[in-house]
């Protein structure tokens, strides 16, 4: 191991087996909105190199040849970097490397869009990359990082593929046990919430583990294929009388997701939970979006 690979290994070693299967699966999405730790950005430059290695093995990237050692070094000439400049990502900076979405890369077809910061990203620049991520033209990939998700335009948010970087050392997990909770309690509030103690302290405890358990008990009857489990979704939805309540609700199946289904068929699930969340929030009414996709896959 080496380089990216081996800090990934030692930093946020289960996000890197995920992504490692979705590299050798050829899965990978064309948008990212990567939040939480600073390993966010070794994990984006790990994907690049799976996207121009030169000699990748077993479909992962080697981290010695010479595209994987400029992409670690970040200056391989097909990814591009777009910074705040006066703590703003303006829109002239997107519309000129919106010029370069349409040509082809200079080592090869792919090309790589990087947004640090990407909630100081001015709206009108926001608005100017939906055609091109959502109609790309040829092999482009967005990266959005981040340290939260709150201040992330939902223009962005919802036409990329959400990941959550736990801090190293887990440390509001190790707060949360010492408050009494069980460890894996502990382990769920802390990948739920992604750290943000307000949202604890506005909703509680208790709250966020009873949607844990009562999920749990749909998700099951949902995935063994009863019928019952659409008519219950009213009741589930019925728990969740905000929006931020709603946003949990279906973080909440996300994560049970990850957790009960198998590798092999969680993809599509997911897939589906995603267009859910992007019917909510263009409006549609959460039970009407949940009830979609039940009734796609029961």
């Amino acid at each position: 191991m080496t380089g990216l690979h081996q800090r990934l290994q030692e930093t946020q070693p289960v996000l890197l087996q995920r992504f490692q299967r979705m590299i050798q699966a050829g899965k990978m999405s064309h948008a990212y909105l990567f939040t939480g730790a600073a390993e966010r950005l070794d994990m984006t430059l790990y994907l690049c190199q799976a996207l121009f290695c030169d000699e990748p093995l077993q479909g992962l990237p080697c981290g010695q040849c010479r595209s994987c050692r400029l992409v670690e070094s970040q200056t391989f000439p097909d990814i591009h970097l777009v910074e705040p400049v006066n703590r703003m990502i303006r829109t002239e900076q997107v519309r000129d490397i919106l010029t370069q979405v349409s040509q082809s890369g200079i080592e090869g077809e792919a090309q790589v869009f990087v947004f640090e910061d990407a909630e100081t990203m001015h709206l009108n620049g926001a608005n100017a990359l939906l055609k091109s991520m959502e109609e790309p033209t040829g092999r482009q990939y967005f990266f959005f990082l981040s340290q939260s998700s709150e201040k992330i335009l939902p223009t962005i948010r919802s036409r990329s593929q959400y990941v959550y970087f736990p801090e190293t050392g887990q440390h509001f997990q190790k707060e949360l046990e010492r408050t009494g909770l069980l460890k894996t309690q502990a382990q769920f509030l802390d990948h739920l919430l992604q750290g943000r103690k307000n949202l604890l302290d506005t909703i509680g405890q208790a709250w966020c583990l009873e949607l844990e358990r009562q999920v749990f008990t749909w998700l099951q009857r949902f995935l063994a294929g009863d019928i019952k489990s659409f008519v219950a979704l009213s009741g589930l939805v019925s728990l969740a009388d905000d929006k931020d309540k709603q946003g949990l609700l279906l973080d909440t199946i996300e994560i049970l997701l990850g957790q009960e289904v198998p590798a092999r068929n969680r993809l599509s699930l997911l897939e589906d939970l995603m267009e859910a969340r992007r019917a909510w929030q263009a409006n549609v009414p959460l039970l009407t979006s949940l009830e979609r996709f039940s009734l796609k896959n029961l």
